[in-house]
């Protein structure tokens, strides 16, 4: 079972299934952005029924000040893959740029999202076990 984290505030817009990382004030969050210390992963389903006037059909958050809820530590999430992600290959993922997980280099720069449980190509949506690490602690 998903548990998330409710109660964030986003920064600004985030999409939905992107890594996201602590934002500017407390409870806010951001997408983030190429190898960021990302804490969690956003929902999963976009903010408002698709359909409806003014609803997104792509994101978790609109605007800044909008809230979402997170998937953080310890859970799984589906998150989008960046590039190729092959389980048992690639051991751990990081954030690129649009906040998708793509393979960490090994190299021990890398910010650690969380670990693939499932493979994919770009585009797809992978699940992983949320587990972040910085490269720095």
């Amino acid at each position: 079972m998903n548990y998330n984290w409710s109660g964030f505030v986003a920064d600004g817009v985030i999409a939905i299934k992107r890594a996201v990382k602590l934002g500017t004030t407390a409870h806010h969050v951001a997408q983030a952005g190429t190898n960021d210390f990302a804490v969690g992963v956003s929902q999963a389903a976009p903010r408002d029924p698709q359909g409806l006037p003014g609803s997104s059909s792509t994101n978790a958050a609109d605007a800044a000040g909008d809230s979402l809820a997170v998937i953080g530590p310890g859970h799984t999430a589906l998150i989008t893959a960046g590039d190729t992600i092959t389980v048992g290959t690639h051991h751990g993922v990081k954030a690129d740029t649009d906040g998708k997980a793509v393979p960490i280099t090994g190299d021990g720069t890398d910010n650690i999202l969380g670990i693939p449980l499932t493979s994919g190509v770009a585009g797809d949506d992978i699940l992983i076990y949320v587990q972040p690490m910085s490269a720095t602690d």
